[in-house]
Formats: C-alpha cells, sequence, structure tokens
C-alpha cells in the first residue's frame, strides 16, 4: 500500500514532501510542485522566494508579493522517505545531512577532482551527460551529436521526470503528435529521464554558479 507522503505547511498551504521526485509537491494540485533543486542550499536546510499568488517559486517576471521561506533538509522532513530510497537504515541517517547521504562520495570524488562525467543507460546504451553542450553523447561514440537535451519536451508534472520517444536503433529522440495517436509506433519506445539536476547534480550546481557539494 502506497504510504501517506509527510505533509509542510508554507504559507498556509499545504505540500506533500516527495523525496522520489525531490519536489515539495501542492496537496490540492500536484501539478504545482517546486523541485529542491531549484531552491538554494544554506547549512540546516534549504531556502528560496514564494510567492504567495503562484504557491511557487517566485520569478522576477512577476509582480506578485513573496516571502523567503527556509525549509529543513529531507532526512528532517522525511527521514523515512530518505532511508528507503537510498537504502539507509534509520539508524544511519542519525547526524548526517542531505550530502552524505544522497550523493555517492566516491562518484562525487570521480566528477569534482577526475573530471570523469557520469552516464546514464538508456536502453541497453550508455551515454554520457554533457550538461555544457545540454547533450547526452554516446559513450562508444563520444564524437557523434548525440541527444539534444532540450529536445525532452514531454514533463510529467506528477512523476517529475521528462517523457519521450526513442528510437533504439537510430539511438534518437523522435516527436511525436501525442494528441492524435493511440500508441507509440513499434519502432520506438518511451523513455523517462529526470531533471538536468538529477543527472549530473555537480554540473548543474557549476552552471549555476552553486556549491558543488549542494544536494
Amino acid at each position: 500500500m502506497k504510504r501517506e507522503l509527510p505533509i509542510i505547511n508554507i504559507h498556509g498551504t499545504d505540500f506533500f514532501i516527495d523525496v522520489e521526485s525531490l519536489s515539495l509537491k501542492e496537496r490540492a494540485n500536484e501539478n504545482n510542485f517546486i523541485p529542491f533543486g531549484y531552491m538554494a542550499d544554506v547549512p540546516g536546510g534549504y531556502e528560496f522566494e514564494y510567492g504567495l499568488d503562484s504557491r511557487n517559486i517566485h520569478t522576477i517576471w512577476t509582480d506578485e508579493e513573496s516571502v523567503r521561506i527556509k525549509i529543513p533538509e529531507l532526512v528532517e522532513l522525511d527521514p523515512f522517505g530518505m532511508s528507503q530510497r537510498y537504502q539507509v537504515s534509520m539508524e544511519q541517517l542519525k547526524g548526517k545531512t542531505d550530502f552524505e547521504i544522497m550523493v555517492d562520495q566516491q562518484a562525487f570524488d570521480l566528477r569534482v577532482n577526475k573530471g570523469v562525467l557520469p552516464t546514464i543507460d538508456i536502453a541497453g546504451d550508455l551515454f554520457y551527460v554533457v550538461l555544457d553542450k545540454d547533450r547526452l553523447i554516446p559513450k562508444d561514440d563520444p564524437q557523434s551529436v548525440g541527444i539534444p537535451m532540450p529536445s525532452f519536451i514531454q514533463y510529467d508534472q506528477v512523476l517529475g521526470e521528462n517523457v519521450f520517444a526513442y528510437d533504439p536503433k537510430k539511438r534518437e529522440i523522435k516527436e511525436l503528435d501525442y494528441l492524435k495517436i493511440t500508441e507509440i509506433p513499434k519502432n520506438l519506445i518511451a523513455v523517462r529521464l529526470p531533471y538536468s539536476f538529477s543527472l549530473d547534480p555537480v554540473g548543474w550546481n557549476w552552471q549555476n554558479n552553486r556549491d558543488a557539494k549542494t544536494a
């Protein structure tokens, strides 16, 4: 049975704390969600500018009233969820930060100190995650154009993932008219990938002038 997610109240609005998608999802409208990747990492938790009308992260393009919000780390907000997702006992969580739990320390060393790019498996093919080029580059063909990340145009707001049709033979993303088709063509498969932040947290932090250790 699916467990009831813990809730945090922000200025009168309840949000589910969703460790799986690393976001806060409005209880009354789960299409309205706040990714942790867009919050500022601060000692003891996260901060962001909260728009009182949008009930989301405030942007400079709106004139809505906003307030600065600070929330605790996920190990405090949902220790059980963190324990389940990262396969760490509740006892091992004690005294740990999100960074220590969420980040593979060996992979972090390889990425930061040795420049090794992360990889992701798509239908049996390994791709380098190259954020400075906004592309996924095949590991066995590093000179190829690869897959442009901006083509991840279908976003599932509930799952917090990019959804797209993929041709495993050509190793290409195919854009489909989802309003007209009734099924995915047989030569294609449906693939889900998370935000760029989840694909390469260190690279994403560097691109956004943040500390590499930001969880």
